[in-house]
């Protein structure tokens, strides 16, 4: 009972303010009304006017922004189109350049620097047709000894040296004999693809219309496949584009090499034997010393030629190592 009478009071004070409050609050709009001189007194009907303005007002903002979203909007889908046209425009670019630097150009290079080079001339050493049309002139059974001369600047016929192991020169026909003279600056590492001997290799060679200086067999002995001079070589067909302008090039029995004492789960990974990688050893501190290279300058042929992979990285940086230890 007593605390109804409590609730009833404060109603009752409750009521009082709100009518106060509201009495005064229209008392002050109309004394607003009257000083504006829109009328006698304050009525909510005045009120639509401006409420409908205030709301068109908003909504007209509203409106507004919602397009200036969709605009923007539309300003990011275009920007990120663009950026990816960009991006895809870049990558064919940069393609277009690789094709160029790594396919077109050494081509168009190699064509440039054959023009430069001392090419022997076939004709000398009577009949045959010589690099390109087949077994060329001065072919001697079983050995295609040509017996080329690179000219008095190139010095004196030399032979490979690989220590103790044995040097055979057998030298290729057909078309992998290219007749032109280099200064050689490098040595390239190969393999040959093969688990065979060097006369396997050999063959391989002339049917395919390649060359390379040298092959090395798994009992180190080597075949001297191009002639060579105290100060010049003659060009092989071995690395491929411009660098075939430049090479020494060693074919060592095998594939997919790796260094000796690796352990590897693939099945077709093997390292080469003791004496092919000494006889290896042995010819390329040989062909340093001959042609005053760097070891700096021995190369594996998939450094030289994209998409190959031979001799292995791990096992060209074993056999530098080997070669530094040998011939520092």
């Amino acid at each position: 009972m007593g605390l109804s009478l409590i609730i009833g009071a404060i109603l009752m004070v409750a009521t009082v303010i709100i009518d106060a409050t509201v009495g005064l609050v229209k008392r002050g709009l109309d004394r607003v009304w009257q000083e504006a001189g829109w009328g006698d007194k304050f009525r909510s009907r005045d009120l639509i006017i401006p409420i409908i303005a205030v709301g068109a007002a908003v909504a007209t903002a509203g409106a507004s922004l919602f397009a200036g979203l969709v605009i923007i909007r539309r300003s990011i889908l275009i920007a990120i189109v663009s950026a990816i046209g960009i991006v895809v425009g870049s990558l064919i670019v940069t393609g277009l350049y690789l094709a160029m630097a790594y396919l077109i150009a050494p081509i168009l290079s190699t064509l440039v620097q054959f023009d430069s080079l001392s090419q022997v001339d076939y004709a000398e050493y009577g009949g045959g047709g010589g690099p390109g049309g087949g077994p060329g002139p001065g072919t001697e059974p079983g050995g295609g000894v040509y017996n080329l001369d690179c000219g008095e600047d190139a010095g004196s016929e030399i032979m490979i040296q690989a220590g103790s192991y044995p040097v055979v020169k057998k030298l290729l026909t057909g078309p992998g004999r290219t007749g032109y003279c280099i200064f050689p600056t490098k040595i390239v590492i190969h393999w040959s693809g093969g688990w065979t001997n060097n006369d396997v290799t050999y063959n391989v060679l002339v049917e395919r219309g390649l060359s390379c200086q040298i092959g090395t067999d798994q009992d180190g002995s080597v075949q001297q496949w191009q002639q060579m001079w105290e100060k010049k070589a003659e060009l092989a067909y071995c690395v491929g584009g411009n660098e075939n302008n430049y090479s020494l090039n060693n074919e060592m029995v095998g594939a997919y090499f790796i260094p000796p004492g690796t352990f590897s789960l693939k099945p077709e990974e093997k390292a080469p034997s003791t004496d092919e990688i000494k006889s290896s050893v042995n010819s390329t501190c040989f062909m340093m010393k001959q042609y005053h290279i760097p070891y700096t300058q021995i190369f594996g042929h998939y450094q030289l030629h994209p998409g190959k992979t031979d001799p292995g990285v791990e096992f060209l940086n074993y056999f530098i190592n080997e070669v530094k230890k040998q011939c520092p």
